[in-house]
């Protein structure tokens, strides 16, 4: 039986004492493994809040509540305090190693603590951290601070996970010789299961996330309104800034009697989303993996997308269509092909097929506690194998 060890978690935010999971694959991920860990979550930025407590999966957090100070002194203070949280924990009971989830700020309070405590680090690249999307004001490399704190976090872990090939590649290229692991995150495959269609149901393209630029909900709307396939209708799924603007130009382009905007959907009621969908539409600008094109997939549903997170892998897997540009001509001739009732069961079996040999949860939590040992090896002189 594996020894059990203690993490030091830094994350840029986590859910408060009453809140449901604002990030849940990666909750659902150390809620597993807090059964055989003992794992110390340290939250930078959110909850506001000052005081310690444990989270709905019995986590304990250290919340330091500094919200959104901006600026170089603000990214300072957060740094050092979350340094500092690290070093408290340390020496209540020493810390066998310490992972960040994001490379940017929790990445550098990871790396400098590590360095401090003479602790092995992890740092996971979870978001927009190599990302610089001028057109959308959309990623942390757009500042300096930003690709400082990035640099200092990737240069100095131990080792780098991503969740997806395309993260893979882009962290390998932006930073030679970084020792690299693809871990994605996983999905219930219990949960997130193919479901028979009832027969007479309109074809239906699904668009699942915030609806906030990065996303690009202009996009779906835009291809949806050159989709070809007779009595096809869209549900979006989600909520955010744009919704109005979306809905004006889902009537400017004629499609609104034929669209559906359901709001913020529970996490719970999202299978039934998914299956009964004939595609889902991924036209994000960036992807680090990209869990709704992951539950999708589990779900038996095609995915079409641009070349970010896990599209490029899944749709060489067979199961989705990478779509060259971002214009809507191309995107609506994909989901034309996808809701092809000859084309699209296949492209959904193959991403079934995909999901259940790559993306399955529990498969993910013994990935992650196998880099968590070698590391912990690698940390006491030990010769560590490889955990890839």
């Amino acid at each position: 039986m594996r020894a059990r060890l203690r993490i030091g978690i830094v994350v840029p935010g986590w859910s408060g004492p009453r809140e449901e999971a604002v990030l849940p694959a990666l909750q659902a991920l150390l809620w597993d493994l807090a059964a055989s860990h003992d794992l110390r979550l340290v939250s930078l930025r959110h909850p506001p809040i000052h005081h310690g407590y444990a989270d709905r999966g019995g986590i304990p957090v250290t919340p330091l509540g500094h919200g959104v100070r901006a600026g170089p002194f603000g990214r300072l203070a957060v740094i050092a305090s979350g340094v500092q949280a690290l070093r408290r924990l340390h020496h209540e009971a020493p810390l066998d190693l310490v992972h960040a989830f994001w490379a940017d700020e929790p990445g550098l309070v990871a790396v400098t603590a590590g360095r401090v405590l003479g602790r092995r680090v992890a740092v996971s690249v979870m978001g927009g951290e190599l990302a610089a999307h001028a057109e959308i004001g959309y990623g942390a490399a757009l500042g300096t601070g930003g690709r400082l704190a990035v640099a200092g976090a990737l240069g100095g872990a131990d080792v780098v996970t991503a969740g997806s090939s395309w993260l893979y590649a882009t962290v390998a290229a932006r930073v030679p010789g970084v020792s690299i692991l693809r871990l994605p995150l996983g999905v219930d495959l219990a949960r997130f299961v193919p479901m028979v269609v009832p027969a007479g149901r309109p074809p239906r393209v699904l668009f699942v996330g915030s609806l906030q630029a990065v996303k690009d909900p202009v996009l779906v709307l835009r291809a949806f309104a050159r989709v070809r396939t007779p009595g096809a209708e869209l549900v979006i799924a989600g909520d955010g800034p744009l919704r109005p603007g979306l809905e004006r130009l889902a009537t400017e382009l004629g499609v609104m009697t034929r669209t559906r905007f359901l709001g913020m959907v529970p996490r719970d009621r999202l299978p039934a989303q998914y299956t009964t969908a004939d595609v889902l539409c991924v036209p994000s600008w960036h992807e680090a993996q990209s869990m709704v094109a992951v539950e999708a997939a589990a779900c038996g549903i095609p995915v079409v997308g641009v070349g970010v997170g896990v599209v490029p892998e899944l749709a060489l897997a067979g199961g989705a269509i990478v779509v060259p540009a971002r214009d809507p001509a191309s995107v609506g001739a994909a989901l034309d092909a996808a809701l092809d009732p000859l084309i699209g069961p296949r492209l959904g079996a193959a991403a079934r097929a995909y999901a259940s040999h790559t993306w399955d949860a529990q498969q993910s939590a013994e990935r992650l506690s196998s880099l968590w040992h070698a590391l912990s090896r690698r940390a006491s002189g030990r010769p560590s194998p490889g955990c890839a």
